[in-house]
């Protein structure tokens, strides 16, 4: 999905369904290493990997992780003294209310198209407000339950124009469909395959356009 929103300019949003698989990896690690300052940046980086584009670990988060292994000490100016703020945050708190200020300022960071920062792109906007907001709880658990609660209750619907898996497009139906790629390492001849394909079939009312490729095409396909 990230690939086909990049084609597209991210001129088209990625559906994020339902359920937030990233914010939960970060809960879980948070949980786990609560307390454990280079623990917690790690799990950062691994959720704006996730999440994000253009916060990788060789443009920001190595350097993040570094910052808080040597407790933010040293001389930096720029875009380093930036990465060293935000590292700060979970140096003072180790927890998810650190890694919501740190969340929180790279989002005005972003925002404000400040030089470093301007070209992180966030793919699932979603669970990233979800993530800054976890500060908003006692306990990381406690908020992304009921982040869940809230979701299952209003039941958000995807926008007229959206990328999504198939998964997530279960139940969900649109005017015109586009499925791809339809090669044979994503629809093989397993039950489960077929399964998956008639799910993204019958997702289109009025019309569908299938992406087959010419040197692994789908065995479910019959090529003329």
């Amino acid at each position: 999905m990230d690939a086909l929103a990049a084609f597209w300019n991210r001129s088209i949003p990625i559906w994020e369904g339902h359920t937030r698989e990233a914010l939960g990896d970060l809960v879980s690690a948070i949980v786990a290493r609560a307390g454990d300052a280079a623990g917690i940046s790690t799990a950062v980086v691994n959720f704006l990997g996730k999440v994000a584009v253009g916060f990788s670990p060789s443009s920001h988060g190595n350097r993040l992780m570094q910052e808080v292994a040597e407790g933010c000490a040293g001389n930096a100016r720029g875009k380093p003294a930036l990465i060293q703020q935000l590292g700060q945050f979970i140096l003072d708190e180790p927890d998810h209310i650190g890694v919501s200020k740190c969340l929180s300022r790279l989002s005005e960071l972003r925002d404000s198209r400040i030089s470093g920062f301007e070209s992180i792109n966030i793919d699932y906007p979603r669970e990233f407000k979800d993530a800054i907001r976890l500060g908003e709880f006692a306990d990381p658990e406690e908020g992304f339950a009921e982040f869940n609660r809230r979701r299952s209750f209003a039941r958000p619907m995807p926008p007229r124009r959206t990328i999504s898996t198939i998964h997530k497009a279960k139940g969900l139906e649109c005017d015109n469909a586009l499925v791809v790629p339809c090669d044979r390492r994503r629809f093989s001849s397993t039950d489960y395959s077929r399964c998956r394909l008639y799910v993204a079939l019958s997702r289109a009312q009025k019309s569908l356009t299938l992406v087959v490729s010419r040197n692994e095409p789908s065995p479910l396909f019959r090529l003329e």
